[in-house]
């Protein structure tokens, strides 16, 4: 004898054992729904579809700008490396020099020439 009621299984009519046809159908349906609206979360590979985003006016600049081998960035990709050389290679070394000669070889001539006169 099982504790609770006091009733036995045989006691209870037989419309009370057991699901009703009506409940069992509504659990299956309940079931399939659940089974319907978690398949309809998994995303599809074309999903989610967003609206194309507005950029503000430095993002939009740096898209274009990035886009590869436009033809003026090719233009400024020689140009700024021919500046680079041109510093780099001539500017520098020129003004090195003219520091040279015109600081230092005059103090140096002076230097020689007073050096020569006491000889």
């Amino acid at each position: 004898m099982s504790r609770g009621s006091g009733l036995q299984p045989r006691d209870l009519p037989e419309e009370v054992i057991g699901y009703t046809p009506e409940e069992k159908l509504r659990r299956q349906q309940l079931r399939e729904l659940r089974r319907r609206w978690l398949k309809d979360q998994e995303l599809s590979p074309r999903e989610p579809v967003l609206p194309p985003r507005k950029l503000g006016f430095v993002e939009a600049f740096w898209q274009r700008f990035l886009q590869p081998e436009k033809l003026w960035k090719r233009q400024v990709f020689k140009i700024y490396n021919a500046g680079k050389f041109t510093i780099i290679n001539l500017i520098i070394p020129l003004w090195i020099a003219h520091y040279l000669v015109k600081y230092h070889a005059q103090v140096c001539m002076y230097v020689c020439m007073y050096v020569c006169m006491y000889v």
